[in-house]
């Protein structure tokens, strides 16, 4: 049963890509809409986090 189990384990593990994120990611907001929104976004290229507020430059 085990090298059943460790076997299976082996044929996922090598099915499992890992997965390329590019662009951003919005981790934060805080619930607001319109120009009380803000965001936290994490750029996903660089790993960057910034705070966004939309209509703001």
């Amino acid at each position: 049963m085990d090298q059943a189990i460790e076997a299976l384990v082996d044929v996922f593990s090598k099915e499992v890509k890992e997965i390329i994120k590019t662009g951003y990611t919005y981790l934060r907001w805080n619930g607001e809409y319109g120009k009380e929104a803000k965001f936290v976004v994490r750029d996903n290229d660089s790993n960057h986090q910034s705070i966004f507020i939309p209509g703001r430059v």
